[in-house]
């Protein structure tokens, strides 16, 4: 079996090669420029492949992406009409957890205005404000968001989380539709965006959404780059109607080096770390997939391209 690795940003054959070797040493794994025959590969693992590329490929039964998110993939306009695989790793969801509870606490104690103190040597206590008093909105109440949620909720904060149909997570009050967003933007202190970007989300994060939020709160950005208009949070956080914000997606990555959230002392910036999936598992999930394809049985994890996730 032959797979190939699409990318127009990583280097996928040097994160990946050693765990797709330890699983099957007998798939080839190719990068296009290795392709020799296009129509041998039989699957493809993919981040953000340029446009038309998997269409290169004739006898392409199934597109695995290397992580949760699958719209780089689904925005190609010439996608074969093949599955198109998510990976799914129960352990993800509890390192973005942590991720979102270290930027919440970041907050809520006010660390930037301590570590701008320190530079200027100055010793200040500032108001300390409890976890109950901390309200947490998490949009997006998908795995990630549900564990995320809990986690919050069992620290001691008041947790709002959001979805677009109802659902149901224990010890988190739970909103749904056009009304259920108004009373989360409006009640939150910390808003988390976990939402899977589709066509209704894309953009979401814009003027007239900072403008509905609670005035002085804070935004943790761990959706997806196209979720947020980037100009408008520069005018939002400077405009003082929000606090700040922690980003860890973008509309750009790498981030360019002269982008303004690079040097915005109210904005944190990290490098799409929040939460990896493991290689192995990677290596493990595509292998099922690319297999259960080959021989005509359902896919495993794969997503409703319809739903966009």
């Amino acid at each position: 079996m032959k797979g190939v690795l699409v990318s127009a940003t990583l280097d996928l054959r040097e994160i990946f090669a050693a765990a797709f070797a330890a699983e099957a040493p007998e798939v080839a794994l190719l990068t296009p420029e290795e392709v020799a025959d296009p129509a041998e590969i039989a699957f493809a693992l993919a981040w953000r492949p340029p446009p038309g590329e998997l269409a290169r490929y004739p006898n392409l039964q199934v597109v695995c992406s290397i992580a949760a998110g699958v719209d780089n993939i689904l925005a190609d306009p010439e996608l074969p009409d093949v599955p198109v695989v998510r990976m799914v790793d129960p352990g993800q969801a509890e390192t973005m957890a942590g991720y979102v509870i270290w930027n919440v606490i970041w907050y809520q104690r006010r660390f930037d205005l301590y570590l701008e103190q320190q530079a200027q040597r100055i010793w200040q206590r500032q108001p300390q404000r409890g976890a109950a008093e901390t309200t947490v909105g998490v949009m997006g109440l998908g795995r990630m968001g549900a564990v995320t949620a809990q986690r919050l909720a069992g620290l001691g904060y008041p947790v709002l989380g959001w979805s677009r149909t109802p659902k149901e997570v224990a010890g988190v009050e739970t909103l749904a539709g056009p009304e259920g967003l108004q009373a989360v933007r409006a009640r939150s202190d910390v808003l988390v965006n976990l939402l899977p970007l589709t066509a209704q989300t894309e953009r979401l994060f814009d003027a007239a959404f900072f403008a509905a939020m609670k005035p002085e709160s804070y935004l943790i950005q761990v959706g997806r780059g196209p979720h947020l208009v980037e100009a408008d949070l520069i005018a939002a956080v400077d405009g003082g109607r929000l606090t700040g914000a922690s980003l860890d997606v973008f509309d750009e990555e790498p981030l360019p080096p002269a982008h303004p959230f690079w040097a915005h002392p109210r904005i944190l910036v990290t490098p799409h770390c929040a939460s990896d999936v493991s290689r192995g598992l990677v290596a493990r999930q595509t292998l099922a997939a690319a297999r259960a394809a080959a021989v005509g049985q359902p896919v495993p994890n794969a997503v409703d391209k319809s739903a966009g996730y």
